[in-house]
């Protein structure tokens, strides 16, 4: 890749050093079969290096279609979420490389806890951009969002392109907020590789006519589940007039 050479001195005018260096392209996971759906073959394309930023509380199929977006319009992505303390942010951390790990790159904005939050306060779009430039090794070149503010302004601030992804989340019409309030209303909404960290699973063990079949249904309900019959009992029930006496 070619690099910039550092500026010793310049006279005049603002010195321009022109614009940044392209990536090597395509990043590894555009040569992944499962991805080429996405792929675009476009070196005009295959150039950006594309930004998402989001907490991702948990991440789910509108957050899912926005990094597919960037992975559609990049060569490079990198999914940024900010630091968190405690144990939250360890399953977090879990829940987002699991949803987006096969199109971007996850890194934790180290030290974001004590930036701005309103992106209306003075040094919001600065103190973020920082903390993308020290995170990420590429010069990010698209930021895409849902967004029309704050990360429209970091975009500003990284000299990069901001690109709005179904901001009036019609393509995917769900949010975080939704989900967090009834995981198991909005289970089918998160991010498929993302559910496994999510689910749960009850199993139900006992002698014959203990109550097991009705105590499943009445839990299925509860919890709108599926119920998941024993492989091993309907294929017994199948031959039982073959079993001896």
């Amino acid at each position: 890749m070619k690099r910039l050479e550092p500026v010793v001195a310049w006279y005049g005018g603002g010195y321009d050093p022109g614009p940044p260096a392209p990536p090597d392209v395509p990043d590894a996971l555009h040569t992944v079969e499962r991805s080429g759906a996405l792929t675009s073959r476009d070196p005009a394309v295959l150039k950006h290096v594309g930004l998402v930023m989001g907490r991702f509380r948990p991440p789910h199929l509108g957050h899912l279609h926005l990094v597919e977006e960037a992975f559609r319009r990049c060569g490079l992505v990198y999914v940024l979420i900010p630091e968190k303390t405690g144990s939250g942010f360890t399953l977090c951390h879990r829940l987002v490389t699991a949803a987006f790990s096969q199109l971007a790159s996850v890194v934790v904005a180290h030290g974001s806890d004590a930036l701005p939050r309103d992106p209306t306060e003075p040094g919001f779009a600065r103190a973020w951009a920082d903390v993308v430039r020290a995170g990420i090794p590429n010069t990010v070149t698209r930021v895409f969002s849902s967004d029309t503010v704050g990360a429209a302004v970091v975009a500003q601030e990284l000299k990069a392109e901001h690109v709005v992804v179904d901001t009036k989340r019609e393509r995917v019409p769900i949010c975080a907020s939704d989900i967090r309030a009834d995981v198991f209303a909005g289970f089918r909404w998160l991010a498929p590789r993302a559910r496994p960290w999510l689910a749960l699973s009850v199993g139900l063990l006992g002698p014959e006519c203990a109550g097991k079949t009705t105590l499943a249904r009445e839990l299925a309900a509860a919890l709108r589940a599926t119920v998941v019959e024993d492989g091993l009992r309907v294929e017994a029930a199948k031959h039982q007039g073959d079993m001896p006496p």
